[in-house]
């Protein structure tokens, strides 16, 4: 990887479907804030 963090691109898109469905994460964001790793948006 150049320049970023696995997982940072899908996080970022999920992110932008959270943000047009209201807020709501997918499995993938909610895990990412149990452990502590999630992104704000």
């Amino acid at each position: 990887m150049t320049g970023g963090r696995a997982g940072s691109g899908p996080a970022r898109r999920d992110l932008a479907r959270a943000d047009a469905r209201q807020g709501r994460r997918n499995l993938w964001l909610r895990t990412l804030d149990r452990f502590g790793v999630g992104f704000d948006s």
